[in-house]
């Protein structure tokens, strides 16, 4: 099971969570986040290597995104978790790295205190 907790919402790739029962759904949370680069070589860019801690650190400022504006509405957790990765170039010599993270925001509440734990 794929399931992310920060202080108060829960993250999971499930449509629902085990023990827990879906009380509210609030619909659609997206987050975006980019960063652009330069390309300083003759090796065209989709045979450039990714680099792994910039997408790991695109990849938590989207979920932080996420969370936050699962929160605005009220959720606590979103459901279906998707992501994404898109490479643009965007202009000669320069690419943008793009990290979309979405899924559905609901209020979830455990069905009994017994089986309401994730772990």
């Amino acid at each position: 099971m794929s399931v992310l907790r920060s202080d108060d919402v829960i993250v999971t790739t499930l449509d629902s969570i085990p023990g827990y029962k879906i009380v509210k759904v609030y619909g659609l949370v997206y987050a975006i986040a980019d960063y652009r680069r330069e390309v300083r070589s003759a090796i065209p860019v989709v045979t450039q290597p990714v680099d792994s801690e910039l997408i790991d650190d695109l990849l938590t400022d989207a979920m932080d995104d996420l969370v936050e504006k699962a929160r605005e509405v009220g959720a606590n957790a979103v459901l279906g978790l998707r992501i994404e990765l898109r490479e643009l170039t965007v202009s000669a010599g320069a690419v943008m790295d793009i990290v979309i993270v979405y899924g559905t925001a609901a209020l979830v509440e455990p069905e009994s205190r017994r089986n309401s734990s994730l772990y």
